[in-house]
């Protein structure tokens, strides 16, 4: 593994106290070891992430919000530039990966899924490729999310999938899709609010989860 210091724009700037390549590989060899088996695709899939990331460079202009700090004295020009450099270089790139994740860990193997379902792996990919359920491919390896399993009783898929699975997919990313089944939505009612994967378990009208989707609102 290895982490360029310089893009076709120029060269990336050092974070002071920036960690040195090697210690970097050392950790992320570390935390994904103890993931077991299953940081294999991880790996694979967040590296190809990383990659498709747009290099971050220095802003050359400040915000409104940093230039009233500067003028009010409560910051230089400098402090507000370093700032605003490493929330950039820092903390927003790593939101999107721990987002990406999070989704991510909320699958399983081909294998896994066929155990819990009672189903062929080749009769699980077949029912992905005629939209009766959602199949992703995260580090080269073909996974199924979760939030399509019911509880209650355990070993079935949610009911009305082929129904909006395109829809769904029209809408969102895959990888973001679970995150709409697993929330509560303010117009999904009884006896308190539902998750769509719920509503739907518990008989619910799925065109109500289509407008939903269909309308955008995710909240």
């Amino acid at each position: 593994m290895s982490i360029p210091n310089s893009t076709e724009d120029g060269p990336r700037p050092r974070q002071k106290n920036a960690l040195t390549t090697t210690a970097v590989e050392e950790q992320l060899l570390l935390a994904f070891r103890a993931l077991g088996a299953e940081g294999d695709y991880l790996v694979r899939g967040l590296t190809t992430l990383i990659k498709s990331m747009p290099p971050v460079l220095p802003r050359a202009a400040q915000s409104e919000h940093s230039r009233s700090l500067v003028e009010a004295g409560v910051m230089t020009a400098e402090d507000v530039a370093a700032a605003e450099d490493e929330l950039a270089q820092g903390a927003l790139p790593l939101v999107e990966s721990g987002g990406w994740l999070s989704s991510a860990w909320e699958t399983v193997s081909l294998d896994s899924a066929s155990a819990f379902l009672h189903r062929t792996p080749q009769d699980i990919v077949s029912a992905a490729e005629r939209g009766e359920l959602l199949m992703v491919e995260i580090g080269g390896e073909r996974r199924i999310p979760t939030w399509q399993f019911t509880t209650r009783p355990v070993g079935q898929l949610l009911p009305h999938l082929a129904e909006l699975v395109p829809a769904l997919l029209e809408r969102w990313q895959p990888l973001s899709i679970g995150r709409f089944f697993t929330t509560r939505q303010e117009d999904l009612i009884d006896a308190g609010m539902k998750t769509p994967a719920a509503w739907l378990e518990d008989g619910g009208d799925p065109s109500e989860v289509l407008d939903l989707i269909s309308a955008g609102l995710y909240r």
